[in-house]
């Protein structure tokens, strides 16, 4: 997961400042262009890693939906600007 996320973080020009991975989520400090909103980073980061972790482990997304949707109410995504 480290990989794809510090791949599809340099490919779109996202500097990752610390990344930490868990076996069930993933904190990241970054630092994004100014022309790139926080929404479309996330898109980007959550997007493109979920296609290629589905692409690699198919039976992930089978596992996924049986327990239904794939989102968090809780998360968060706070700036800041120096």
């Amino acid at each position: 997961m480290r990989s794809i996320l510090l791949g599809i973080a340099a490919e779109k020009g996202i500097d990752v400042h610390k990344i930490v991975v868990d076996s069930d989520h993933v904190h990241m400090f970054v630092g994004l262009p100014l022309s790139m909103s926080v929404s479309t980073a996330l898109q980007y980061l959550k997007g493109i890693s979920a296609y290629k972790i589905f692409r690699l482990h198919p039976e992930f997304r089978e596992e996924m939906f049986r327990k239904g949707p794939c989102r968090n109410p809780f998360m968060s995504y706070p700036t800041v600007c120096i």
